[in-house]
Order: structure tokens, then sequence, then C-alpha cells
């Protein structure tokens, strides 16, 4: 969890050190240079702030979306503040919209390190390519304000129909995840599938700890062995949603399940495979007793 909330906090500082760098080079760089470098590092920035949310806090998908959409808005507007105002207009929108694809993006996958890490790495080598890229770009001209002088209201008012477009593809963006958001596999990209249970000698009995996620059950397969207590965790995340019930009926238990973790204690199951399942979800999972090993 601290390489995670680490990797959000590097995110932030590397957002807002272009900011700084954006407000300090308005006078050098051209109003293009200048939007368009805000745009190149409040998107990336934003996708990966989303992904590595989703990958370390387990929370509503709707409450991830709102942290995204928040920082890639402030991202995108102050990036882009500095070269008028369509140019923040149009970060907070992009950035926005960046921020809800990294999320769902981030959802997708199961819990690891290894997604925080990419998506870390790749905004900080993105972030860099821009700095090195506007750096060669020709110096502005006119001042932005003198600039805005010389236009014509028409010309001014068509600049913003890239904000409209922006704006028309946020509002169906956030509205198909919504729409969508329970035929998403949340967690399903590399969710384990396999597990042996663990002996813990001084209590007798193995122990198993279960995922249940938007995807189902992780692992889908958990291992004992015959002859010994079993004592299984089912850790409900709360992509899973509420009032779920784990039914068996091999083993002829049913009981619900509420968020967080649930212990259910087996007696000496003898060895065969055991289905599991979440009916209302269609989750399904199984539990594979072995013969104990002879001495």
């Amino acid at each position: 969890m601290l390489f995670n909330t680490g990797s959000l906090l590097l995110v932030g500082v590397i957002e807002l050190y272009f900011i700084f760098i954006g407000f300090q080079k308005r006078s050098v760089w051209s109003k293009r240079t200048g939007t368009r470098m805000a745009a190149a590092v409040a998107v990336p920035g934003s996708f990966a702030f989303g992904t590595i949310m989703a990958q370390s806090y387990d929370l509503p998908l709707i409450t991830l979306l709102a942290f995204a959409v928040l920082f890639g808005a402030a991202a995108g507007v102050l990036g882009g503040s500095p070269y008028g105002p369509r140019a923040a207009t149009n970060g907070g929108l992009a950035g926005s919209i960046a921020g809800m694809l990294g999320t769902v993006l981030g959802s997708l996958f199961f819990g690891s390190g290894q997604v925080v890490l990419a998506a870390a790495l790749t905004f900080v080598v993105i972030a860099f390519l821009a700095l090195r890229i506007a750096e060669r770009a020709p110096g502005s001209g006119a001042s932005p304000q003198k600039a805005a002088k010389g236009k014509p209201k028409a010309a001014i008012k068509a600049s913003y129909r890239s904000a409209y477009v922006l704006a028309a593809c946020a509002v169906v963006c956030f509205a198909g995840i919504l729409l969508l958001q329970d035929r998403l596999h949340l967690g399903a990209i590399g969710l384990p599938q396999t597990q042996t249970a663990v002996m813990d000698d001084e209590n007798d009995l193995q122990v198993a700890t279960i995922d249940v996620t938007g995807a189902g059950f992780a692992p889908k397969v958990t291992e004992f062995q015959a002859n010994a207590m079993i004592k299984v965790i089912f850790n409900v995340k709360a992509s899973a949603g509420n009032g779920l019930k784990i039914v068996s009926k091999d083993l002829n238990f049913s009981a619900d399940v509420k968020p967080g973790q649930n212990i259910f204690l087996l007696n000496n199951p003898q060895p065969g495979d055991y289905a599991i399942e979440v009916g209302s979800k269609g989750y399904a999972g199984t539990f594979t007793v072995k013969p104990a090993a002879k001495l």
C-alpha cells in the first residue's frame, strides 16, 4: 500500500511541477505550445492517477471515478490557465476523460504492484518527453492577450468547438461507464486461478483466504488436505456489491456475507471437489480436498 500511495504522490508532484513550469514559461512558449504541453501532461497524468487509485483502494467504482475526474479537471484547468480560458477548459475536460478511462482500466486488473509501476513509469516517461519537445518548440510571437484582441468575435466563438466536443465525449463516457458497470468484469485480468491452503500447526487448521470481487472468486480453486479442519476467510470487496449469499450444495451450507472478512469453519471434509457459488452474481468456485499424505 505504501508503494501505491507513493506512486499517487509522485504523479501529483510531477503534475504540480509541470503546472509551475507552464506559468513560468507563459511568456516564452507560444500559446499553441503551452496548450499542447498542458494537455500532454494532464491527460497521461490523470490516466495514471485513475489507474493507480483503482488498484490501491477498495472503493465503489463511482467513488473512484469521482476522485479521478476531480484530479483530471484540476490538472487540466491549472495547466492550461496560463494560456487562456479555452486552453483551461479543454485541458480540464480532456483530463477528466483520461481520469475516467484510467479508472476503468485499472479496475479491470486484479490488484498488482506491476500495474501500478507500469502506470507510474509510463506517465514519467511521457512527461519527460513532452518537456523535451516543448523546449525545442519555437517561442511565442504575440502575447496571448494581444492575439486575443485582434480576433473577431466569430473566431473566438468558433475556437470553443473543441470544448463542446470534449464535453460531449465526457458526458457519453461517464454515462456509458455507469450503464455498463454491471457488465464490467472488475479485477478479471490477472485473476489468480488456484491456491493451496496454508497449515496453521498451532491451531491444527488449514487456512485459506478467498477474495470475492466484481470478477468472482479469487482464486477460483482452493486446494485442501483431508483429515484436518478448514478455516476459509471470504474477503468481500466493494466491487462485488452488497447482499451476497455464498452457497454450496455439496457442503450443505448457505450463508449471507457482508463487505469485509467473513470466516467459515468446515470440519474434516472428505476428499473430492465441492462447488461454491454466489448465484445472484453468477460467481463460481471450487474447493478441492485431496487425500491426506501418508506418513
